[in-house]
This record gives C-alpha cells, structure tokens and sequence, in this order.
C-alpha cells in the first residue's frame, strides 16, 4: 500500500492554508479532500472512506468542543490533527474532556512535521510504502 490508498481530509477557513495542503500532499500521491467549515467536514464524513483528517480550531459553524464531540461518537476511529493558531488554553480543554493533546500543532504548522505526523500514523515510511506493523522510527 502507499500514500494514493489514503485520503486526507484539510479542514481551514482560510483558502490560502488549504493551497498549501492540497500542494504539498497530493504531489505524494495522497488524496485530498478540502472543507471550508465544521459543517463540510461532518458531510464529507457522510460521504466517503476518510483515513485521517487535519482540522483547524477555528472556523465557522460549530463550537470546537462540538465539532470534536461528535468526531469522538461517530467518527472515532479516524485519526485526527490539530493545527490551530489558538493553543493557549485549548489543550487544557481537549485532556479535560479525554481527547489526546499529541496531535497538536501550532499554526503555522511546519509542513515537515505535519507530513512526519501523518506517516507516523498512517504506518508509511519515507519512501511511501505501507509499514503495517511495523515501528516507525
């Protein structure tokens, strides 16, 4: 398996951060999907195979802690990131409520620890190819 098997949901508000997304991971081979809102985000997951998605704390339409409550319902086993320029508190807010704080990153996020992030997860390595069940390292 390599990186054309995944699908990637960017979730911003800001058109420019999406660009960047869609620009730095489809070249990898990755499908990419790109919503605007909390609202396309919960359609998008209605509509197809999502293997992991890269969200933005704030953006319109629901409250962050609602978006994530139903995320954590119905949506629980997709891996989910945080890139956000507002950190100051939120991590606090995200271990209050049980949600892991890893998977973090401040805005701007560094392209090159967000895509390490997403191999990590996703179990491939450097070259594209599938680990399984191997250690990421």
């Amino acid at each position: 398996m390599n990186c054309s098997n995944f699908t990637l949901l960017f979730a911003d508000d800001e058109p420019a951060i999406r660009a960047i997304y869609q620009k730095s991971f489809v070249p990898d081979g990755f499908k990419v999907v790109l919503c605007e809102n909390a609202d396309q985000v919960l359609e998008k997951l209605g509509q197809q195979k999502l293997d992991l998605l890269v969200l933005d704390l704030q953006m319109p339409g629901m409250d962050r802690m609602d978006l994530f409550a139903i995320l954590r319902e119905k949506y629980s086993a997709i891996p989910a990131l945080v890139v956000s320029g507002v950190y100051s508190g939120v991590v606090e807010d995200f271990t209050a409520k049980g949600y892991d704080t890893i998977t973090f990153f401040n805005k701007p996020a560094s392209l090159l620890e967000l895509k390490k992030s997403i191999f990590e997860i996703l179990k491939i390595d450097a070259l594209g190819a599938f680990l399984g069940d191997k250690e990421v390292g």
